[in-house]
């Protein structure tokens, strides 16, 4: 009724009564079109200051608070900063070093394999499938090795990973960008009419002719596909793109490397049979974690000179974790990393792991922390328990004097290192003998759960009577 009303009271707009609309698509385009971002080139971001490094430690030392009830030194605060830097560093190289060792074998055979294959496969496309297992997240450090290894001269080397394959098109776009050497930051999925020039003809980005004109340009020895996590892949993304390079194989001298992490016989299942027919195949076999964890350990928790002695509890929790969720070699690193930073961040008393820089920095809430420790606690109640003249005066100076504590602690952190070395050597002899029940890691945690007494039940001496 109300519009009735209104359309008897002559209320009417104009659009009511006109025909036709002009639509003039020059100024409606010129108006809703965003205005182009200008690219913005990373070098300029690469170049540093002269106190960027001393700002980024400030950084992270900021990152550490006062401890002590907020009495500590802003000094033993940068230097607890500083030892964690240090140490970490100093495992974290070491245990890398030992990644890279284990995959030398692999990267051996994979070599053997491409150079065997340039010379007996023609029709075929050459494949090597490396099974890593669970030890997935070592893969990036492989791949990364295949890729110094194998790219070598003309060759090119494509890593390629599941989440940047959401099509065919994304797929051939990324290799043939990272073969030519032009790779941009750019989305995968970003325009598809983009148009690539070569020797005076224009190709599209998903175009494998561009790649053929430039192998010949080029003479490109060899182009590597690798398709780190395989089994993340589409089946049929994966089948398609076998068959399409497959069949550019006389004119591309296309290579294939799979990281399998369950079995090369459940990845073929998933692929197309046509697909299968066209693969000249090669199963390598990666060293497992197992074998991997036991030299990490020994390299970067049981080494006579790490930094940080990780007690037996902590320990035996993280071997448990690792084999009951079967995980991998990363993950026990993260541990590690993660035990590292909980000292240093959060033990007043961390400081005392650099000798002479600690005495400088010692103050009287580190001997009052000191005091309060529970093994401080129980050596003085063994010493009053004893009886003894000595241990009484001993135990009456560990709480009164406290110059007499500090010269007691760097005695027990050298007496330390001794009991150490001795529980290694003892160790080493014993693996070296043969009468080792078991994995040396956890043999090196039962040596260390035992203490310094051990009893005729251990397993210590239990191997030692075996042996003899």
């Amino acid at each position: 009724m109300a519009g009735e009303d209104d359309k008897t009271n002559g209320i009417f707009s104009q659009e009511d009564h006109q025909v036709a609309y002009i639509f003039s698509p020059e100024d409606s385009a010129a108006a809703a079109r965003p205005a182009k971002k200008r690219r913005v080139s990373k070098k300029g971001a690469k170049g540093k200051g002269p106190n960027d490094g001393s700002s980024l430690e400030s950084l992270g030392s900021s990152l550490f608070v006062p401890l002590l009830n907020g009495t500590e030194s802003a000094a033993c605060v940068q230097e607890r900063y500083r030892l964690y830097e240090e140490s970490w560093t100093k495992v974290n190289t070491r245990i890398q070093g030992i990644l890279r060792d284990s995959n030398s074998a692999t990267l051996e055979q994979v070599s053997a394999f491409v150079r065997q294959a340039k010379a007996e496969c023609f029709e075929k496309i050459p494949a090597a499938f490396i099974v890593t297992g669970t030890n997935i997240a070592s893969q990036d450090l492989l791949f990364e090795q295949l890729s110094e290894t194998l790219q070598l001269g003309s060759s090119r080397f494509v890593r390629l990973r599941s989440a940047e394959a959401g099509s065919l098109k994304a797929v051939l776009k990324r290799i043939i960008r990272t073969s030519t050497s032009k790779a941009t930051d750019n989305d995968e999925e970003g325009d598809e009419t983009g148009e690539k020039e070569s020797d005076g003809k224009r190709y599209l980005d998903y175009d494998l002719e561009a790649l053929y004109a430039y192998v010949q340009t080029q003479n490109c020895d060899q182009i590597f596909v690798a398709f780190q996590d395989s089994e993340g892949f589409d089946s049929s993304l994966l089948s398609d793109l076998i068959t399409l390079l497959s069949s550019w194989r006389p004119r591309i001298p296309f290579t294939l490397l799979f990281g399998v992490a369950t079995s090369v016989e459940l990845l073929q299942a998933r692929l197309l049979k046509s697909a299968c027919r066209q693969i000249y195949g090669g199963q390598f076999d990666d060293v497992q974690t197992d074998t991997i964890l036991e030299s990490v350990f020994k390299g970067a928790v049981a080494a006579s000179d790490v930094p940080l002695r990780l007690g037996a509890p902590l320990l035996r929790w993280m071997l448990d974790r690792q084999r009951d969720q079967v995980a991998g070699i990363q993950s026990f690193i993260s541990s590690l990393k993660y035990a590292y930073m909980c000292h240093f961040f959060a033990n007043p008393l961390s400081v005392l792991a650099h000798l002479e820089a600690g005495e400088k920095l010692i103050q009287p809430e580190h001997l009052e922390a000191i005091r309060n420790t529970p093994s401080f606690r129980k050596h003085v109640e063994i010493a009053i328990d004893s009886g003894a003249s000595e241990n009484l005066q001993h135990a009456r100076c560990l709480l009164e004097d406290d110059a007499y504590l500090v010269a007691r602690v760097y005695t027990s952190a050298s007496e330390r290192e001794a009991w150490m070395d001795e529980r290694l050597r003892s160790l080493l002899m014993l693996e070296a003998a043969g009468a080792q029940h078991g994995a040396f890691s956890r043999a090196y945690v039962d040596a260390m759960g035992e203490g310094v007494a051990m009893s005729e039940h251990s397993n210590m001496v239990a191997s030692s009577q075996a042996w003899g």
